[in-house]
């Protein structure tokens, strides 16, 4: 008798340290995920929750692959990203349709075996497949901000009911984060756009060459399309870098509108790009403003704080004439034109440089005639 019970007394002990070894280890899980949300509320920066989400979650759940997935339909993420590690990153998923976000999580989040014809998007860098992934869609007043995609090749992995219930807190507070650096990418852009605001934008100069490419239905002319490059060098004395390049693309636009006609619209296009869009113009004409517009900016002297700072102007340009009526769109011609030129500019920044070659000028001796001589 006593016996059974010494026996049941030491199972007993045995369950009882198993619960307390249980509750001290999901309390430590908790202590760990309470940081990683303090952490992460006190970010702003995109590329700052980016380089702290991924490491710290993989570690977290113990994963052998993570990813994150971000909608950027405008493209503001991948001027946030510039400076990045992680904008070429395999781990960072950039789309700009929603829909293929929404069509493969069209019945929420997914929790099961991988599917390579689905979930390939989820985990491009994967040579080999993971057994299990759990996909979780990221969505902040009804509006799809991307996807947060774990990978595991233990087939149970997911099913771990403690680590399961850190998936909804985690969800909540990541969305909140990037919703909330989305919205700081926006100001830091519009201190920018607003100081260039007097200078049309990207949106009205598409429009204005659709509609140019329309009347150019009924009267012949070319229609081209002008793409400035600015390269601002770093300098080690000015701290105040976000403010010295509004400066400067704020300079720059100013010296380059009143070389331009009345008809011509000049936009501010991207962060360091304008775009202008020229009519009734040639090649020669324009290669000639190319290289009058490049000498105005190496001409004029860039002072910011007190510092002289260095800047430059690369040029592309690409031009077409519609002689007749075509099929095409003229939204879709428009666009046409513009990845035109800007392909066009990217062949000139990626161009390698031109050597000179110089050559010694040999004296010509001249030989006396016989009446000099005389």
């Amino acid at each position: 008798m006593e016996a059974d019970i010494s026996t049941d007394l030491t199972i007993l002990q045995s369950c009882l340290n198993e619960m307390l070894d249980k509750v001290e280890n999901d309390k430590h899980i908790l202590k760990k995920f309470i940081a990683f949300q303090q952490d992460l509320f006190k970010l702003n920066d995109l590329s700052e929750i980016i380089a702290h989400v991924l490491p710290t979650l993989s570690d977290f759940f113990a994963l052998d692959d993570i990813s994150l997935t971000l909608v950027d339909t405008k493209k503001t993420i991948v001027d946030a990203l510039s400076n990045s590690a992680y904008k070429n990153s395999n781990q960072l998923i950039l789309l700009e349709d929603k829909l293929i976000l929404s069509n493969a999580l069209a019945d929420g989040e997914y929790n099961g075996n991988y599917d390579n014809n689905i979930h390939q998007v989820f985990f491009p860098s994967r040579e080999t497949p993971p057994l299990v992934i759990l996909v979780i869609p990221l969505i902040r007043r009804e509006n799809y901000l991307g996807s947060l995609n774990l990978a595991s090749n233990n087939s149970h992995h997911f099913m771990h009911s403690t680590l399961m219930e850190f998936v909804q807190p985690l969800v909540t507070t990541l969305t909140q984060s990037l919703e909330a650096s989305f919205n700081f990418a926006v100001v830091k852009q519009l201190e920018l756009t607003q100081s260039l605001a007097v200078f049309n934008n990207r949106e009205y100069l598409e429009q204005r060459l659709a509609e140019e490419f329309a009347r150019s239905q009924t009267s012949v002319h070319c229609i081209a399309c002008l793409m400035l490059e600015i390269n601002i060098a770093k300098h080690a004395k000015i701290i105040q870098v976000e403010q010295m390049e509004t400066y400067v693309m704020q300079t720059i636009a100013e010296l380059v509108k009143p070389h331009l006609r009345r008809a011509d619209v000049f936009s501010y296009y991207t962060s360091t790009k304008f775009a202008a869009m020229l009519v009734n113009v040639n090649d020669s004409v324009i290669v000639a403003i190319e290289t009058r517009l490049q000498a105005l900016i190496s001409q004029h002297v860039f002072r910011f704080s007190g510092q002289l700072i260095k800047v430059s102007m690369l040029c592309g340009h690409a031009t077409q004439v519609l002689k007749s009526a075509t099929e095409t769109k003229h939204p879709a011609l428009a666009m046409q034109l513009l990845n035109s030129a800007d392909e066009n500019l990217l062949n000139v920044i990626t161009a390698p440089p031109v050597k000179t070659v110089t050559t010694k000028k040999t004296p010509i001796s001249r030989r006396k005639t016989s009446a000099s001589q005389s």
